[in-house]
């Protein structure tokens, strides 16, 4: 009895000890069976990407692999990229690392084939067993809700054959997005700077050389229809010159040769040359660096950075700009009234300039409708000429006698230049459609210049200028003077309809103009010491000028080659200067004033541009302008 209670004791322990190992195993077995379901990424693709007709291999074709998902927002299914590559030389491709338990899709193309797609899952159910996991040893493979069933994590997808693209191009239009070189508008012509690539790393002067229908001669002068145009600068005048502004700012240039209503009634015959800057629209911090030297030792340089953020555009650019010149000058003049000629050559003239500038710009987004925009700008630029020249005087025609007289003359100049500029801007946009805004600007520039010019003529018996004819006569300039300038203007556009558009506007301009040019010579042959103040030959004048205007033009079409522009512009100017005369000591002796105005005044404009075929336009354009008083007037 005793042994059987001893045995039934060590039995109890036993089942005790087996039963606590079975369920300890148990649960140890659960909690693994719940780690599988996070989907392990061992899956294994390969295949063969041939061609459909040749069977020959297709080497660097694209396979992508997909995770096909339930889009909660949708319920339908969604396709998330997981993983791409490209197929060996041979056609052969493998991927790895892809989850088991989830449906992926596998899409495959090559340039000049069309596209394969196919579905592929590693998992495949047997049997749903509820919510409850049960083991399984290779159907030991757990899907959601707990399903049952094995898992193939090694597939291969085969020989996938991919069908040639159509490669007939028929009937393909191709239509370019990109800017013309030259675009026609209603009132004006359009010279995109960008596609001119030869105007990289120069200044405006020489972008103009390279547009048809400009002419800028040796000096850097520039004519339009055989006049001197008008400069503005994003539609507004500027004090700025040619050479002050880089190419590289410069989108495109706007040709006006007839200025509209909403110009301006004195633009004159020269039109209007309308230099449009870049705007830089990029979302981010944005720049760049240039530098270039030309063939005579001529460098720039510049740079620019942007950032566009949220509410904020803000821009600055800065630069640096040296040309070297330069030129050789013959001229032959011969005077039939006392049988002479007079032969000048200048050999090795050089000018040379440079100029440093720089531009901020601060845009504001107040929100979809309003900006604000406040800028400036500043530049300082210097010039030295150096310009010898012989001046021979020669008895009969040339190449008939021999010289009179030799003469010589050295020239040497220097300028300096500086500009200052700010502006401050406003646009409303009114939201119901494209372009139906009302802009105001106010523009600000001072520019300041002073200068010296020398000269020395002498005439002498010997070519070598040792034995003088005449004392050698010497001359200096020296000038000084400044412009201030301010403009507000205010403008509003509205497209009425698709074809049509109405534009309105008015402008208050005032200059403020000083020069001052004194003359000193000195015909002794003593030198600089004796250089006397010649007050006749010397000027010092100001004057201030006011304009006020306003304006209004309309733009249409008639059937979808005829458009049309009309338009009137009213406007009044004045002029109130003193004109002032020094006496031997520099001190003002007379002071002479003077004005003139123009009272209110009508200038209509009219523009038809007729569209012919083979991309041909034919213009007609009439407007009325006023010559109002010129820098010598």
């Amino acid at each position: 009895m005793k042994k059987i209670l001893i045995l039934l004791g060590v039995g109890a322990l036993m089942n005790t000890s087996i039963h606590a190992q079975t369920t300890d195993s148990t649960k140890s077995k659960t909690q693994t069976t719940f780690q599988k379901r996070e989907d392990p990424k061992n899956g294994h693709l390969s295949g063969k990407i041939v061609d459909n007709a040749t069977k020959a291999s297709i080497g660097a074709a694209s396979i992508q692999v997909f995770t096909v998902t339930k889009d909660s927002a949708t319920g339908g299914s969604k396709e998330i990229l997981f993983t791409t590559t490209s197929s060996a030389g041979n056609g052969d491709f493998e991927i790895t690392d892809l989850p088991v338990y989830q449906r992926l899709k596998v899409v495959v193309n090559a340039i000049n084939y069309g596209t394969s797609e196919q579905n592929v899952s590693f998992f495949q159910k047997t049997q749903t067993t509820g919510t409850k996991p049960q083991a399984g040893g290779q159907a030991g493979g757990w899907g959601n809700g707990g399903m049952r069933g094995t898992i193939n994590a090694d597939k291969d997808l085969g020989t996938i054959a991919l069908v040639p693209a159509a490669s007939d191009l028929g009937n393909v239009t191709v239509t370019s997005t990109g800017k013309q070189l030259f675009q026609m508008g209603v009132d004006r012509k359009i010279f995109n700077v960008e596609k001119d690539i030869s105007s990289t790393g120069q200044s405006a002067q020489e972008v103009l050389a390279h547009i048809p229908t400009i002419n800028v001669d040796i000096d850097g002068n520039v004519t339009m229809r055989n006049a001197s145009p008008q400069i503005y600068v994003d539609g507004l005048p500027t004090t700025l010159t040619l050479e002050q502004i880089p190419s590289d700012l410069i989108d495109k240039v706007e040709l006006i040769t007839n200025p509209s209503a909403k110009f301006d009634a004195s633009g004159g015959g020269g039109g209007i040359i309308n230099i449009v800057l870049k705007k830089n629209k990029k979302t981010g911090y944005n720049g760049g660096i240039r530098a270039g030297v030309d063939t005579r030792g001529g460098t720039n340089a510049g740079g620019d950075f942007s950032y566009r953020q949220g509410k904020f555009n803000f821009s600055a650019n800065a630069g640096y700009n040296e040309r070297k010149n330069k030129s050789d000058i013959e001229m032959n003049r011969y005077n039939k009234s006392n049988n002479t000629t007079l032969t000048q050559n200048g050999d090795d003239q050089k000018r040379n300039f440079r100029m440093l500038m720089g531009n901020l710009s601060l845009d504001y987004l107040m929100d979809n409708k309003n900006t604000f925009t406040i800028g400036g700008g500043v530049f300082d630029g210097r010039m030295n000429n150096n310009q010898p020249m012989a001046i021979d005087s020669i008895v009969g025609q040339l190449g008939q006698n021999a010289p009179f007289s030799y003469g010589n003359l050295t020239s040497l100049s220097k300028m300096h230049f500086t500009n200052y500029n700010g502006k401050f801007g406003y646009k409303h946009l009114f939201g119901e459609k494209e372009n139906h805004d009302v802009t105001a600007n106010f523009q600000y520039n001072s520019a300041n210049n002073n200068g010296n010019t020398s000269t020395n003529t002498g005439f002498f018996n010997d070519a070598a200028f040792a034995d003088p004819r005449n004392p050698s006569i010497l001359s200096n300039t020296n000038m000084d003077g400044y412009r201030r300038q301010w403009i507000a203007q205010a403008d509003y556009e509205n497209p009425i309809t698709e074809n049509s558009k109405l534009e309105a506007g008015i402008r208050a301009e005032h200059t403020d103009f000083y020069s001052d040019s004194r003359i000193f010579t000195d015909s002794t042959g003593v030198g600089a010491s004796a250089l006397a103040f010649r007050n006749r030959y010397s000027s010092k004048y100001n004057y201030q000028e006011h304009i006020y205007a306003a304006y209004a033009t309309f733009t249409s079409k008639i059937g979808p080659d005829l458009t049309y522009q009309v338009g009137a512009r009213i406007e009044s100017s004045k002029y109130d200067g003193t004109n002032m005369l020094m006496n031997t000591n520099q001190v003002d002796s007379i002071t002479t004033p003077f004005s003139n105005k123009f009272p209110l005044n009508l200038f209509p404009s009219l523009f038809v541009t007729y569209n012919l075929p083979n991309q041909q336009d034919l213009q007609f354009n009439y407007t009325r302008k006023i010559n109002r008083p010129n820098f010598f007037q």
